[in-house]
């Protein structure tokens, strides 16, 4: 019944990108208070630069196209935070 309505309000819906699973995947991150003392302080900026870096890495996927498409935004988005986790520092990630 949904796509009836759409199709009859001549609304184009766009699926999710991986940039809309991104901050999900971010949010299922430990909380802060499960960490040591000194990673705390530090979360908030990784978290951040996690964020921008995998943002970043998910706009040069538009860049491969059709290779690209092949996969779900979610397994795209989540291998975009894996690759942003290795360009930073393994003492910075908490």
């Amino acid at each position: 019944m949904e796509a009836i309505i759409l199709s009859e309000l001549t609304w184009l819906v766009n699926p999710p990108t991986p940039m809309t699973f991104v901050p999900y995947l971010l949010d299922i991150m430990p909380s802060t208070q499960a960490l040591p003392l000194e990673a705390q302080r530090t979360f908030g900026l990784v978290h951040q630069v996690l964020r921008e870096l995998s943002r970043y890495i998910t706009e040069l996927g538009v860049c491969l196209g059709s290779e690209l498409s092949a996969y779900p935004p979610s397994q795209v988005a989540f291998v975009s935070i894996l690759i942003s986790m290795d360009l930073i520092s393994v003492h910075a990630l908490p």
